[in-house]
């Protein structure tokens, strides 16, 4: 079962299966070898990374016509087909699909492998990847390696419900705007009509909004969780601000979030990760989108360099081979069919940034370049465990809002994640 860290950040939804005008495969030049069949796994954790006609259209499909040697056969990940099982059984897949906020596990099995070799032997300019975005990945190996390559960047914005604006004659928001300008806003909702509870904003976890000030979940130094810290305590009295107003208390993310947002139409904004593709899917729901509430001490600043990426295991056997997939998943046309599909490529360009969305049909003009309008902010540590001290800190904001004090929290949160840190040591 895909766990919640996957899901949360970024945690992409499906967006390229919304009114596509082509579904042809990208033109991916044909390359003359004769080599012995090789079959490649990619294991992939969920629709949210690519769905199955994706899969097909952007790497099995482009293979075939310039590795025809190589098949490629998707892994779909689920209860009883995680990496735990796989590595009991010694069947790990060539390529896994990870987030690079959420790495971890390559460490703690032992399986990552360093491609930086790799790259300059076939020739692959890493000069088109972000330069931030690479040094992410680097930045929370513990050797500094390149242990995964981009192909989709995670981007967010603050999604609002216009019908509900217009309702209540509340202004709509705007691209620049902070999140204290947005708690203002939020604070003209929250009220119950017809029955039905309406709330002004449902921010996603609170790592989105902290991803924003490049705060460390772990020093580096000691590989301890390291969260009783002022930039932590005064991050949490202002992002729990929206979930202290009257009716708004309970922390809803992910699914839940989405659903009352585009379902039951009880939510007029919330910040979130690339779902587009659902919401063109809802033909009676008028919204709009803007850039992603940044705060006053960190301004113009977005979440860091995250993205969706391609990393090949150790224990592969085929290692040219899988890398010869990230090759052509990472090709200008490739990541110019993700581009005009609605993902964020993994290569930089504005050629990319200007085709973004383009193959998509809304009811209504929608502001898709919200998504690109902040600038990425540089990594915080994040360690080898980084579930570990999340999954503290989620527990004790639950208690901060209950009425615990932030450093009371916050100190039982480091003090948990710690004893389980020490439990669990890298393999």
């Amino acid at each position: 079962m895909m766990t919640k860290w996957k899901m949360m950040m970024l945690g992409l939804l499906p967006v390229a299966l919304v009114g596509c005008s082509a579904s042809k495969a990208p033109d991916v030049p044909a390359t003359p070898e004769k080599k012995e069949p090789v079959e490649i796994s990619v294991a992939v954790p969920g629709d949210n990374y690519l769905t199955a006609e994706e899969f097909a259209r952007y790497i099995q499909e482009p293979i075939k016509n310039k590795y025809p040697y190589i098949t490629v056969k998707m892994i779909k990940q689920g209860q009883g087909n995680q990496l735990e099982n796989w590595a009991a059984s010694k069947t790990i897949p060539d390529i896994l699909l990870v987030p690079t906020f959420d790495m971890n596990k390559l460490y703690q099995y032992g399986i990552s492998y360093d491609m930086e070799a790799m790259a300059k032997q076939y020739n692959i300019d890493l000069n088109r990847f972000e330069n931030d975005a690479l040094q992410y990945i680097r930045a929370n190996s513990p050797k500094n390696e390149l242990n995964a390559i981009p192909y989709s960047m995670n981007t967010a914005a603050l999604y609002y419900n216009k019908d509900l604006f217009d309702r209540y004659a509340v202004s709509y928001p705007t691209d620049g705007m902070t999140w204290d300008q947005v708690y203002e806003v939020a604070k003209r909702f929250n009220r119950t009509d017809d029955g039905v509870f309406i709330s002004g904003l449902k921010p996603h976890l609170f790592t989105m909004s902290a991803s924003q000030l490049s705060l460390d979940f772990v020093d580096r130094a000691t590989g301890k969780a390291k969260i009783v810290t002022d930039p932590w305590k005064n991050f949490f009295d202002q992002i729990n601000r929206f979930y202290l107003l009257p009716g708004n208390e309970a922390i809803v993310a992910n699914a839940g979030a989405t659903n009352m947002f585009m379902k039951d139409r009880s939510l007029a904004m919330l910040t979130f990760t690339n779902f587009i593709s659902q919401l063109g899917e809802v033909k009676d729901l008028n919204w709009d989108m803007v850039t992603l509430p940044t705060w006053s001490q960190a301004p113009g600043m977005g979440l860091q360099y995250e993205a969706q990426a391609m990393a090949i295991t150790s224990t592969s056997k085929y290692k040219e081979e899988a890398f010869r997939v990230i090759e052509v998943m990472t090709s200008d046309e490739v990541q110019m069919a993700i581009s005009k599909l609605g993902r964020a490529p993994g290569v930089k360009g504005q050629t990319f940034i200007d085709a973004f969305g383009s193959n998509l049909k809304f009811n209504n003009p929608v502001n898709l370049k919200a998504f690109f309008g902040t600038k990425p902010a540089k990594p915080g540590y994040t360690g080898e465990n980084l579930g570990v001290v999340r999954d503290a800190m989620v527990a004790a904001q639950k208690e901060m809002i209950n009425g615990k004090d932030i450093y009371t929290a916050l100190r039982e949160a480091e003090e948990k994640a710690n004893q389980q840190l020490d439990k669990a040591p890298s393999k």
